[in-house]
């Protein structure tokens, strides 16, 4: 795995200008800067984030203590997939503006765009890192150790197992960026991989952004029951079953192709 890094970090330090720029995009230079083009698409989208989520927040108060209380929060918690969405939104929308000849030339860059995605990560580590307050986790100290060491530990075996299986020609790509997601959020997935992963040349980086579309409408729902299983032990229980069903059924379905391909194989 080791060796794998290294491979990648050298091969990313040989960078050229036709890695940094493509056929048909702005100049880096004119009435306005190349890099200002791109912040001004980043905050574009993130603004347009804020204001569907502030519309949501809005008509989630309409349900009630339930809507203001547990579906405001995780709206506000999870603006990361609300902003995923936009983005892929945006960038259609800008495509197809290109091909209909209303916009003539290629406004985003993805070398910048990276490197600005690269920047917003170190400071969203520094951010959260220093957020924390360490005296209100000290009543929960040791749970909180334990409850990190033992999911950790489950996690990788996990994606080990998976990872090898789903994605065998980007295996540790997709391991770094699937542990990161599961043990936080995107975005530490994100930084994850690029320890690995420098400029994202394998679809891992690809596969953990689009995937939070599908994941918002499957697992909101599932989000709901963080304020249900608080109330008691029976709806504690409850929401454990449902969570074994559907980690059970999910199972089943990434793996499905996996398993058909191994009965095939015994069968022969």
């Amino acid at each position: 795995m080791l060796l794998v890094i290294k491979e990648n970090k050298e091969k990313s330090d040989k960078t050229s200008l036709s890695d940094i720029t493509d056929p048909g995009e702005i100049p880096l230079s004119e009435s306005v800067d190349k890099m200002t083009i791109q912040m001004a698409i980043v905050l574009f989208t993130y603004f347009i984030t804020y204001l569907v989520i502030l519309g949501l927040a809005y008509l989630a108060g309409f349900m009630g203590n339930f809507g203001t209380n547990t579906v405001v929060p995780l709206l506000w918690g999870f603006n990361f997939l609300f902003g995923v969405i936009i983005a892929f939104i945006v960038s259609k929308a800008m495509k197809l503006l290109k091909n209909v000849n209303i916009m003539t030339r290629q406004y985003p860059n993805n070398f910048l765009l990276n490197r600005i995605g690269g920047w917003m990560f170190d400071l969203m580590v520094v951010a959260s890192i220093g957020a924390i307050e360490l005296k209100a986790l000290k009543p929960y100290i040791i749970v909180l150790v334990l409850l990190t060491i033992d999911i950790s530990i489950v996690t990788m075996v996990y994606l080990k197992y998976v990872c090898k299986r789903i994605y065998p020609t980007y295996e540790y790509e997709a391991y770094f960026s699937m542990f990161g997601m599961l043990t936080g959020t995107a975005s530490t997935g994100m930084i994850l991989l690029r320890e690995i992963d420098n400029d994202f040349n394998t679809p891992a980086a690809n596969n953990l952004v689009l995937q939070n579309v599908p994941a918002i409408m499957f697992g909101f729902p599932l989000m709901l029951l963080l304020a249900y299983a608080p109330q008691g032990t029976t709806q504690a229980f409850v929401t454990l079953g449902i969570l074994v069903l559907m980690f059970i059924v999910l199972n089943v379905f990434i793996l499905w192709n996996f398993i058909i391909k191994k009965s095939n194989l015994k069968t022969e």
